[in-house]
């Protein structure tokens, strides 16, 4: 495992007492601190290795904080994963795919029906609009959002 100013160092599930490694705790989405996903994959993977580790190797139960450190960081890192979805359906609109089924095509992809994958997308980029109404710099402008959904309501069902 890497050591960096965010890595936590891992505990030693086959010691105990004085001479085990403590981890501080993460038990929430907001103990994760900011770091790149590759991190957070390690940080998961330590995890997950110290819990397998302490019921294959030890005989005994994982740590209660390996197994929410796991929880936690497998949470972050799906959020992570997915949230670049709609910006490549996106794309895929704009590159004038013509898929008779674009829309059930989209939703299989991303497990969801094609009336959930569509609306999903629209929601999407109405609050992409919503946050450059908000910030005056990020999100779509409001031509991008009519071209969006325009693009989008064009696409085979």
């Amino acid at each position: 495992m890497r050591n960096t100013e965010h890595s936590r160092t891992p505990v030693d599930s086959g010691r105990s007492g004085d001479d085990a490694v403590n981890l501080a705790a993460i038990r929430s989405l907001l103990d994760i601190p900011n770091q790149p996903l590759e991190e957070m994959i390690e940080q998961w993977s330590a995890a997950r290795t110290r819990s397998l580790l302490a019921m294959a190797t030890y005989q005994r139960a994982p740590q209660v904080d390996d197994l929410l450190s796991e929880l936690v960081y497998a949470t972050s890192i799906a959020r992570e994963v997915i949230s670049g979805r709609w910006c490549v359906v996106a794309q895929l609109l704009r590159t004038g795919t013509d898929s008779a089924h674009f829309w059930s095509v989209i939703g299989e992809a991303i497990g969801m029906t094609e009336l959930q994958a569509k609306d999903g997308f629209h929601t999407w980029v109405a609050s992409q609009n919503d946050l450059r109404h908000q910030t005056g710099r990020f999100g779509f402008t409001d031509a991008e959002t009519n071209t969006l959904h325009h693009l989008a309501e064009a696409a085979s069902w």
